[in-house]
């Protein structure tokens, strides 16, 4: 999916995802298109989740 849309899914801000990504959200870019699966998003919010 899109960040942007990324970002609505976790509920956060785009300033908060963008921090996400610096802690090791990982996003795939091809051609300046960015894009995140479900899947890294559910792995990146399990792991920093206490």
């Amino acid at each position: 999916m899109d960040l942007k849309t990324a970002a609505k899914y976790l509920g956060v801000s785009p300033n908060t995802f963008y921090n996400f990504r610096v802690r090791g959200l990982k996003v795939v870019e091809i051609d300046n298109v960015k894009r995140v699966s479900k899947t890294e998003l559910d792995r990146f919010m399990k792991k920093h989740s206490k």
